[in-house]
């Protein structure tokens, strides 16, 4: 997962170095994206979603099924997530998309004239002229692209008249959609309460051999050799293999509304849990039982969402915001002698602990464990602060920077770092100063 102002990036190898945009764009349907960047030099690309859980869903599908293009299959891993233009992140929160929706087009608009207008703004995808419906679409490789050009080109005396404004992007296909693509129908097709077919196609089997506006979870069509699917449950691919169903679609679970039963989805929809399922868990093993938080912060790098000791099982557990993080701490502190608090100790993968949505709303709003105090005087305590935190968890490390008149409470969570600001700032000894979140220490640079 992202950090504060940075958006989840995939790295994705093995890449023909002819390899175009639209080519690579094609194969992405799992949500809306920021940016895509090929490296033809290094074979590689980096495609940036707008959504944590589209990004998950995306790693998820193209690991069960690689994608192939030019001939050569791709590989796929979650990339460090690097900053990215304030400006942009604003304007996504507002609806910016990557495509550039013009209205009122008549035949002196054509593909060529878009590509000559647009392409001075960035990298374009695809370009889309509808003139039965007098509307076309620029895709571009990035959002950044698509609001540079609606600024410019909104005021350009070629564009008067039409209206210029912000399409849906095309990777960016809803639940219904998919559904319904998944089926083989339209979208009209697909009851959206309940996201079951409202009548089975006349191609689809007979009531009680496929899918039916009530089919049982234990019934999905089915041909020789290919298994039954039997209920969902969180996390789990329900994805049955039948000639009658297109290629196999992958789609976030929290797209799927809680009313619709398993028996709904289609049998090649697979529905994946959202990021926590990804393994950003460090586990901690002979645990010296006088080891603090501190010491274990102290050799962490990256957004941490928690770190817990269990003294009396001698172990500890470090969950990281980023599996990235997670992975790089786990592949250095696994080859080598780890040592806390005197004790040599055994570095491993933990049960990813759950990511409330609550939580993960406040990640993306750039809430850390670590509380920022402002406008502190001489009156103020450090051993007050740290008693009254400590109601909502343990406080790590409390630093005081008396010059600049703030203090910083580094929280053992992120939740319990929420709990304490949310609790702080209705309490009429708390209210004179500032509160907010500073930066997490653990994501110090070196």
């Amino acid at each position: 997962m992202p950090g504060p102002g940075e958006l989840p990036s995939i790295y994705i190898g093995n890449v023909d170095p002819n390899t175009t945009i639209k080519e690579l764009v094609d194969k992405i349907k799992a949500g809306a994206i920021e940016s895509v960047k090929i490296v033809p030099e290094k074979q590689c690309a980096f495609v940036r979603f707008v959504d944590p859980v589209a990004a998950a869903s995306f790693l998820k599908g193209t690991t069960t099924n690689p994608i192939v293009v030019h001939e050569r299959t791709l590989r796929t891993a979650w990339a460090k997530p690097s900053p990215i233009r304030p400006e942009v992140l604003k304007a996504v929160a507002n609806g910016a998309t990557r495509n550039v929706y013009v209205g009122n087009v008549d035949d002196s608009i054509t593909e060529e004239s878009l590509r000559d207008d647009f392409s001075q703004f960035g990298e374009i995808d695809t370009i889309n002229v509808l003139y039965e419906k007098k509307i076309a679409f620029v895709h571009f490789a990035q959002i950044y692209s698509a609001m540079t050009a609606i600024a410019n080109l909104s005021n350009d005396e070629r564009y008067a008249g039409r209206r210029i404004s912000y399409g849906k992007d095309r990777c960016n296909r809803g639940v219904l959609q998919l559904i319904a693509a998944a089926a083989g129908v339209p979208p009209s097709a697909i009851d959206p309460t309940t996201l079951k077919l409202k009548a089975p196609p006349s191609r689809f089997p007979p009531p009680g051999a496929g899918l039916q506006s009530s089919l049982p979870s234990s019934t999905v069509p089915r041909a020789a050799g290919i298994p039954v699917a039997g209920p969902r449950r969180p996390g789990v691919p329900v994805a049955v293999p039948h000639p009658g169903y297109a290629t196999p679609i992958v789609v976030p679970a929290s797209a799927v509304p809680p009313t619709v039963p398993p028996s709904a989805v289609p049998p090649n929809v697979s529905v994946v849990a959202p990021p926590e399922a990804v393994p950003r868990s460090i586990y901690f093993g002979n645990v010296h039982p006088e080891t603090t938080c501190q010491e274990i912060f102290d050799v962490l790098k990256g957004l941490i969402l928690q770190v817990k000791i269990m003294p009396e099982k001698k172990c500890a557990f470090a969950n990281f915001v980023d599996p990235a993080d997670a992975q790089i701490f786990h592949r250095i502190a696994s080859t080598g002698d780890f040592t806390l608090h005197g004790n040599s100790v055994k570095v491993g993968w933990g049960k990813p602990m759950p990511l409330t949505p609550e939580v993960h709303q406040a990640l993306l709003r750039g809430v850390t464990r670590n509380v920022y105090i402002g406008g502190i005087d001489a009156a103020f305590s450090a051993e007050r602060a740290v008693k009254d935190l400590s109601a909502y968890g343990i406080v790590e490390k409390f630093d005081v920077i008396a010059e600049k008149h703030i203090a910083f409470a580094h929280m053992d969570s992120v939740q319990n770092a929420m709990k304490a600001v949310a609790a702080f700032r209705s309490d009429p000894q708390w209210m004179k100063y500032k509160l907010n979140y500073g930066k997490d220490r653990c994501t110090r640079a070196g």
